[in-house]
């Protein structure tokens, strides 16, 4: 409530890169901007309204190293019940010693 700066971060996984906007946000309970975000009718108590000051695309580097989007990753999430190793025998640690040792071509080649 002191600080009204913001930074959102939109990632889509499988297709990059990231949308950054940093700008500032308030929260208003202005009845007409309210009722426009109701759903089945009900409108929320209050809105937060973004002002955007800048926009750019953030690195993907990370998010693409990190593997998020890879079914992997995405079983792992699903089956985190499965234990503590289950991701790891799934993926395979010498699929992940090869993807680290080729990203410096991938990267290259794909990013600006």
């Amino acid at each position: 409530m002191r600080d009204p700066r913001v930074a959102l971060l939109f990632l889509i996984l499988a297709a990059a890169p990231p949308s950054r906007v940093n700008g500032r946000a308030a929260i208003t309970d202005d009845a007409a901007l309210c009722q426009s975000f109701a759903v089945e009718g009900k409108p929320p108590r209050t809105v937060l309204v973004v002002t955007v000051e800048r926009t750019y695309f953030q690195c993907a580097r990370a998010i693409v190293r990190s593997g998020l989007g890879t079914p992997a990753a995405m079983w792992r999430r699903r089956h985190a019940h499965a234990g503590p190793g289950a991701g790891a025998r799934l993926a395979g640690r010498h699929r992940q010693r090869r993807h680290d040792a080729e990203w410096p071509g991938r990267a290259a080649a794909s990013f600006w």
